[in-house]
């Protein structure tokens, strides 16, 4: 199951608690707009329903939880927030882990400088994170640390103005040149979006903790059901570390599947 986190301010937190609805901003205009949109969405485009969300409260430096995803992310501009508008969005609910005590950064910083979690990211070196995703591993152990410091109780969480249900749109936001996709987020994103439908996993395996942070860990899709080519060719660590891993991630998955991925693409289109 993938986990994804959003980075909220207090008084917009208050209202994705309210309101059941978590989202990122639109993209600053400028040369590389185009670019950095689809790589939003290929983040996005993963996200499906029952996966498990988490806020991290920006001032205050909490980690609250834990939601589940109602549904698929879409793009709506409708006003919900003061300050922007937050066009891409998913719907959530309360999960059974419904936390009062949130953890803390210095909880979490702890756990990084142990090794326990690793794919903590809220900067990059473009800025600020306002979404990433974490592995299914790093959840059981914040999941474990919540627990240490919230008491049991079967009080349900409850959406007090659940947001309306919205069709899954983000295809229609990507960019493509003559009938191709542009970038290789646009690829990303595309893939991603099948991956979420439980698509592939005849050439792919097991992949949904792969999702979870970015396609990052190419070396686990060394399993049962994927194909030869792919458990023979080991990933280069360039391509599993640093910022420019999701567009390194394409280029390694081109030169080992290229018919795979022509065949995927062509079907998405």
């Amino acid at each position: 199951m993938a986990v994804h986190i959003f980075a909220v301010s207090e008084e917009n937190y208050k209202i994705c608690v309210e309101r059941g609805i978590v989202a990122i901003p639109e993209a600053k205009e400028g040369p590389r707009h185009d670019n950095i949109v689809d790589g939003l969405l290929s983040r996005l485009c993963g996200i499906k329903e029952d996966d498990y969300v988490l806020m991290y409260v920006i001032k205050s430096k909490t980690l609250r939880g834990v939601w589940q995803v109602e549904g698929r992310p879409f793009y709506d501009e409708t006003p919900v927030w003061q300050d922007r508008t937050y066009p891409f969005r998913c719907r959530i609910r309360w999960s059974k882990y419904n936390f009062q005590n949130p953890l803390k950064l210095d909880d979490i910083n702890d756990l990084r400088n142990t090794g326990k979690i690793w794919t903590w990211a809220l900067e990059r070196s473009t800025g600020s994170n306002a979404m990433f995703s974490i592995s299914n591993g790093e959840f059981l152990t914040i999941l474990t640390e919540f627990m240490k410091i919230n008491p049991f109780t079967a009080r349900k969480g409850r959406i007090l103005q659940p947001y309306p249900y919205r069709e899954f749109n983000l295809a229609e936001r990507l960019h493509f040149q003559n009938g191709t996709p542009k970038y290789e987020f646009t690829i990303m994103a595309l893939l991603n979006t099948e991956f979420a439908k439980g698509s592939y996993t005849d050439i792919f395996g097991n992949y949904s903790d792969c999702l979870c942070y970015g396609m990052l860990a190419l070396p686990s899709w060394s399993i049962i059901g994927t194909p030869t080519p792919m458990r023979e060719r080991k990933c280069p660590p360039s391509l599993v570390s640093g910022d420019s891993g999701p567009a390194n991630t394409m280029r390694f998955m081109a030169l080992t599947m290229q018919e795979p991925i022509r065949s995927i693409l062509i079907r998405s289109l």
